[in-house]
């Protein structure tokens, strides 16, 4: 599957430290997640979990805090 495919190499991404790549992989794939997946589904939560953990990782901690709350409450 192609988003999986594009998860791993974004997590090949930021061990090596290019979270800038990783962070556009996790969007794209953020993207076609909420085309196809209603708010609250567990892949689409993996999939902004995984974004704002790169923004946090390149110090966007603002973004990473209201992407973070934001699917918190989808799942409440």
């Amino acid at each position: 599957q192609l988003t999986r495919a594009r998860n791993n190499l974004a997590a090949l991404y930021v061990a090596r430290g290019e979270n800038d790549l990783a962070r556009k992989a996790f969007q794209r794939n953020l993207r076609e997640a909420r085309q196809r997946l209603s708010p609250g589904d567990p892949a689409l939560v993996v999939q902004q979990m995984n974004l704002a953990s790169v923004l946090r990782l390149s110090g966007r901690l603002k973004q990473s805090e209201l992407l973070t709350t934001r699917t918190i409450r989808q799942c409440q």
